[in-house]
């Protein structure tokens, strides 16, 4: 072939194959470093405050990887679960499709920071949570407020088949404590969404 033969049929290539291999080696390694590093991340963010800002930044990163990868962030949340919460689940889990997973997804955002209508419901009869001092109130009632989490568990169609297991199975201290945390972080949406 003459120079203007490769000229033409390089033009025609982004580059040559060896370097196609190494830049999708390349690209692999990238997105698996991407990958491993928003997981630790948010990991590491369980159980505090910022977690639904670190979770909505980095979830790409995650939910755009193959299946096998975010069964295994999920398979590490649970174990973490363990640690963080002192929280398992009575059953093994099972998720092997993608609409399982995606229901996991929505309980770690339900157990972290998606749960402001759940709670707007157990806090329903109280008049104004803003001037309730909230620990107190809890540790005070708590036969109350764990019988309206379990009514609530059991009534919102809006949970996931998990998100309820959770609420329902969860020991006495660790669903009191959960409870208490996430309505002191959410307090203020809590009173809005209860004037509606």
């Amino acid at each position: 072939m003459d120079s203007k033969g490769n000229e033409i049929l390089f033009s025609m290539v982004d580059s040559p194959p060896e370097m196609d291999n190494y830049q999708e080696e390349q690209e692999k390694r990238k997105l698996w470093a991407i990958y491993e590093s928003s997981t630790i991340t948010i990991l590491e963010e369980m159980n505090k405050e910022d977690f639904g800002n670190t979770y909505n930044i980095l979830k790409a990163d995650i939910r755009t990887m193959p299946y096998k990868l975010q069964k295994i962030f999920i398979d590490k949340y649970m174990d973490q679960m363990v640690e963080v919460y002192d929280y398992e689940f009575p059953s093994k889990l099972v998720y092997s499709a993608d609409d399982q997973i995606h229901l996991m997804f929505k309980f770690i955002e339900f157990v972290e920071f998606d749960n402001v209508t759940f709670l707007k419901y157990v806090w329903q009869y109280q008049d104004d949570i803003l001037s309730v001092d909230i620990r107190k109130y809890v540790q005070e009632n708590s036969e109350t407020v764990l019988n309206e989490i379990t009514h609530q568990a059991n009534l919102l169609v809006t949970l996931t088949e998990n998100t309820s297991e959770f609420l329902r199975t969860y020991n006495k201290e660790g669903i009191l404590e959960w409870f208490i945390n996430r309505s002191q972080r959410s307090k203020y949406e809590i009173f809005a969404e209860n004037l509606d």
